[in-house]
């Protein structure tokens, strides 16, 4: 085979940006079809969200450390496209300061796939968007670039694997969530304050994940009033459902009567079937990402399955063959159901080692619970 050497560092530099375009596209943008749509499907900013051309547009994307938290591009013709190309389903969530505007994705690129058959840009809410401004745009932007730096420094960390750089990622690490939780503060403080307007519906719908279901009960009347009197509101409606669907995670809900595939024999179950009353009942979700999570989860099966707790894992995976490679090489084996899209709407999980603890007769008591904080429940239990 013919080799080609690149001597060129110019044409190597450019080589490397078409990779970088490329690989971008096809996480953020949905594949090839996503690569192919940026190019000509780009629609300009519209009504209040005009800006100049040669304006610098910030891209901020909360809670996405691995793809880079800010991204940045320069408006011509009206619209802009950032390095991985015009972004779909985005939002521009500020006015110009300082010649820069700040452009908010979704929290998770899944999200903004799901957006993708939406309109690209800026849905402009009047005074309300400048009360976000004044409100939130300050602190974001502090945030923006802290998070900025944090992704850069610590993607470095991780390529060298000596200690320092280790001790430097786990610093990072605690930086990264003491920023996630300044702005879960003020989101919650704003839709709190402001659920009765455009921008507060927008904002729990975006953040809802950020709100304690207890708290998103409390505010369920308010964006009930706030839908039937704005029925073209297509956020406030999508909202109305996520409520109800809350009231499985609230304490003394039941198991939502939800169907997926067993892991070990493909078989489909109910997972209210697999709660047996007379014993606590934990329903894990893991990942098949997260090999840390699966070994908990095997650890408790093996100290703690079948007496006085029933262990039901539901596994995040792209398929039940991944599942079951990762149940037995961790030793998670016990019950194993495949979560899919109606599990993880019912329970609001779409990611993460989340866990919901039912009691003896059924009914949730507790979210979240560490597996050490479990093994004393159980080891108290057996006193």
């Amino acid at each position: 085979m013919m080799t080609m050497k690149i001597e060129d560092a110019g044409v190597r530099k450019a080589l490397r940006w078409a990779l970088a375009y490329v690989l971008a596209v096809l996480v953020l943008g949905g594949g090839i079809g996503g690569c192919v749509r940026s190019h000509r499907e780009k629609m300009p900013l519209r009504g209040e969200l005009q800006v100049k051309d040669g304006t610098k547009v910030l891209l901020f994307v909360p809670f996405l450390r691995e793809l880079g938290a800010i991204d940045s591009a320069v408006v011509r013709d009206g619209q802009f496209a950032f390095s991985n190309g015009s972004l779909r389903g985005v939002y521009v969530f500020s006015v110009p300061n300082e010649g820069e505007w700040l452009v908010y994705l979704s929290e998770t690129p899944t999200h903004m796939r799901e957006e993708a058959t939406g309109p690209m840009l800026a849905q402009p809410y009047g005074d309300t968007l400048n009360w976000v401004l004044r409100e939130n745009h300050l602190l974001v932007r502090d945030l923006g670039a802290k998070m900025h730096e944090l992704s850069h420094e610590y993607n470095a960390s991780k390529v060298d694997g000596d200690r320092m750089a280790r001790a430097k990622a786990e610093a990072l690490d605690a930086m990264w969530e003491r920023a996630n939780a300044e702005f879960a503060e003020k989101i919650v403080s704003l839709v709190s304050d402001n659920v009765d307007n455009a921008v507060g519906i927008f904002l729990l719908r975006q953040y809802k994940e950020l709100f304690s279901p207890e708290l998103l009960r409390a505010l369920g009347p308010r964006v009930e009033k706030y839908a039937r009197s704005h029925e073209d509101d297509a956020h406030a409606a999508a909202l109305l459902v996520n409520l109800r669907r809350n009231e499985n995670v609230l304490q003394g809900a039941s198991v939502p009567p939800v169907v997926g595939i067993r892991v070990d024999d493909g078989v489909a179950v109910r997972l209210d079937s697999l709660v047996r009353e007379g014993s606590e009942t934990l329903v894990q979700f893991w990942s098949s990402g997260d090999g840390e999570s699966v070994a908990a989860l095997g650890s408790l099966l093996r100290a703690h399955g079948g007496q006085r707790l029933r262990v039901v894992g539901v596994c995040m995976a792209p398929s039940r063959e991944e599942a079951l490679e990762y149940v037995k090489l961790y030793g998670a084996e016990g019950i194993n159901i495949l979560c899919n899209s109606e599990i993880s709407e019912e329970y609001g999980v779409w990611g993460g080692a989340r866990n919901f603890l039912y009691g003896v007769d059924g009914r949730l008591q507790r979210r979240d619970v560490s597996i050490d904080e479990l093994e004393e429940r159980l080891r108290r239990a057996q006193q």
